[in-house]
């Protein structure tokens, strides 16, 4: 019993890997495809938006990507974005992000707070400008590049 006891602790002791200093910007690297929801504050009014993202990350701090969304009914296709991230060592981070679109509604910049999960195959993101109740998950397509 003392034997099974003693195997147990081992085992659950491997399991628990302490994240400090184990992330930097080479985390986030490769090709992601993103789903993004929520609302933005106009005036008292909560307008909703909804999307789809294919964004890429240079492992340097770089992004880049091309999203579809809907605005509070306004259709936003082709929309050309840019940005730059960066990590914390446990994990943590923020993006930081530029998009152009045809129209005024489907232009604009916004931050965000980041947690990596899955070594990096999964990014967590939400929306940290004052106006925007903005959600996104970043799940890479592939291994890195």
């Amino acid at each position: 019993m003392t034997v099974v006891a003693a195997c147990a602790i081992a085992m659950l002791s491997a399991g628990s890997v302490d994240a400090g200093g184990a992330f930097s910007k080479v985390s986030i690297k490769g090709t992601y495809a993103s789903t993004f929801q929520g609302f933005v504050i106009d005036s008292g009014s909560l307008l909703p938006i909804n999307g789809t993202a294919i964004v890429t990350a240079d492992g340097k701090g770089n992004l880049k990507g091309r999203e579809s969304f809907v605005f509070n009914g306004t259709i936003c296709t082709g929309v050309t974005s840019t940005g730059t991230y960066t990590v914390n060592p446990d994990g943590s981070g923020t993006t930081s992000f530029t998009f152009t679109g045809s129209s005024p509604a489907c232009s604009g910049t916004y931050t965000q707070s980041l947690a990596i999960a899955e070594s990096g195959y999964v990014v967590v993101l939400n929306n940290t400008n004052a106006a925007n109740q903005i959600s996104e998950i970043w799940r890479r397509q592939g291994p890195p590049t």
